[in-house]
């Protein structure tokens, strides 16, 4: 039996053949060899991703899917077949800046009571993404999101919304992005992978709150850096919307209980309401503000979605 490899990277792409072939070549370019094995699970991809990466055959290994399985099924297939110390899940949309990957490995070996890492992910207009790493959520960030309480309590915004574009220190936080992280396998094992309930959305923060119930940290850690080029591998940004707001308050219900979900849907409603009560005489006046439409759009979405039956029912029943 061959020497097992350091390091698994698993990459579950869905229709994103031209970033895929990018961040491949990023990956092999940055990889030690030897210590490396890299897995593509593709999610029945309809467009040219398979033959975009047939010229890293030799250098990957192919796991196709009759279906689109979602990201975190995706994910758990790839780990389900790995046998590398340390794991990362890496986005197909992504790609890996010079030393990225040597950079993360000697952060989890230098410190191990670190159980996931995230690197500093920079998007392409330069600046860097700010929600790659947070507080886990709760309804005060809804409260916040819909507010300005921000406005007037801006150090009790900082501590629920850490910022790091300026800072140069790994330190501790509550979840990453699986966009670009890190683990043990050890850990990730315990922990049976990512929560298949989850078609995408919400499960690394999942997966991070259930590690921190473990004892297990999560760090930033800003000496790795990656590109991130975020929303060019999607399509339908309606469908997006809706998975994303599903994701939340399956998180909310599972961790937190259907009261408290009850209670999210509850407060957003209300702000929502009251956002548009304001906003739509100014948006009907200023009719060629975009911030404006923007913003009116935004409210109306928001109350659609969650007055909708069946959104109500899904939270009840999930």
């Amino acid at each position: 039996m061959g020497k097992e490899p350091r390091l698994s990277i698993i990459i579950v792409n869905y229709n994103t053949g031209r970033l895929l072939d990018g961040c491949l070549s990023s990956v092999f370019e940055s990889a030690p060899d030897a210590d490396v094995e890299v897995f593509v699970v593709d999610n029945a991809s309809s467009d040219d991703s398979l033959e975009r990466i047939s010229k890293f055959r030799h250098q990957l290994k192919l796991i196709s899917n009759q279906e689109n399985l979602g990201f975190a099924r995706g994910c758990n297939k790839g780990l389900k077949e790995s046998r590398g110390e340390y794991v990362l899940f890496l986005n197909p949309d992504t790609e890996l800046m010079p030393e990225a990957l040597t950079r993360m490995l000697g952060f989890m070996e230098a410190n191990r009571r670190v159980g996931f890492a995230v690197p500093k992910i920079y998007l392409p207009d330069g600046k860097v993404q700010e929600d790659s790493i947070g507080p886990f959520p709760c309804i005060l960030h809804v409260l916040f999101y819909w507010s300005s309480l921000g406005s007037i309590f801006p150090r009790l915004k900082e501590r629920l919304f850490r910022k790091y574009s300026l800072t140069n220190e790994a330190f501790k936080v509550d979840w990453g992005t699986a966009a670009c992280l890190m683990g043990r396998r050890e850990i990730l094992e315990r922990l049976g992978g990512f929560d298949e309930n989850y078609f995408m959305y919400c499960e690394d923060v999942d997966l991070c709150y259930r590690a921190q119930k473990m004892g297990v940290e999560t760090y930033f850690y800003p000496g790795a850096e990656i590109l991130h080029h975020r929303g060019k591998s999607h399509h339908n940004q309606k469908g997006i919307e809706d998975i994303k707001r599903r994701s939340l308050y399956y998180f909310f219900k599972k961790n937190r209980g259907l009261w408290y979900a009850l209670s999210v849907m509850a407060l957003t409603v209300l702000m929502a309401s009251l956002k548009l009560v304001i906003v739509f005489p100014l948006a009907s006046v200023a009719r060629h503000s975009q911030r404006l439409q923007e913003a009116l759009e935004l409210y109306r979405f928001e109350l659609r979605w969650h007055l909708k039956p069946q959104s109500i029912s899904y939270v009840l029943s999930c």
